[in-house]
């Protein structure tokens, strides 16, 4: 997909660069709302993208990653841990993604028991497209989830972790390579030096 492209609605001044009212720019960083209209596919993603998260204190500070040298933007913006808390309100996991919006290329995974994700109550074996790092006891039913799971049990410490393995720019799973890390990481995911 190609980076995207907007167009100035009025005289704007954009990563320290002053552009003229109708000027077509190619930009990496959040848009300005006010002065940017998308032009392309990648654009109109990441707009409503921004749109919608622009008020969570996760959001990072640009859409490129230099993991996946790239725009990423996260199925889920809090990494954290992921524990469940059985309340009222939920538990702290992401909701699964809604079955009218969920696309084939999507992470799914079966539950082993009765389960609160996010808000949902799941039942045992019930399968549920998931855009967060999986629970150790979430089974992977297709391709995507068994390649998320393999990953994050190797990478699950890793200070540089991306916040989810989904990307809904690009509409996939993204695994990148992660840098090594000098020392060894103890079950917490803190450097332990030799």
């Amino acid at each position: 997909m190609e980076d995207p492209r907007y167009r100035t609605s009025a005289p704007a001044f954009i990563n320290g660069t002053p552009y003229p009212e109708g000027a077509e720019i190619t930009s990496r960083a959040w848009p300005d709302l006010r002065t940017m209209s998308p032009i392309n596919a990648s654009a109109q993603r990441v707009t409503e993208y921004f749109r919608r998260r622009s008020a969570q204190a996760t959001l990072p500070k640009s859409p490129f990653s230099r993991l996946v040298d790239g725009i990423f933007l996260a199925g889920v913006l809090d990494r954290g841990a992921p524990v469940t808390l059985h309340s009222a309100a939920g538990s702290e996991l992401p909701a699964p993604v809604k079955k009218g919006d969920a696309i084939e290329e999507m992470p799914v995974y079966a539950s082993e028991g009765v389960e609160l994700v996010g808000k949902a109550q799941l039942k045992p074996g019930e399968h549920f497209h998931f855009l967060g790092w999986p629970l150790d006891r979430f089974a992977a039913v297709n391709a995507p989830a068994q390649a998320v799971k393999e990953y994050f049990a190797r990478n699950k410490h890793h200070p540089d972790l991306l916040s989810s393995p989904w990307c809904c720019l690009h509409r996939t799973v993204v695994l990148p390579e992660l840098p090594p890390i000098e020392g060894d990481l103890t079950e917490e995911g803190d450097r332990q030096d030799a």
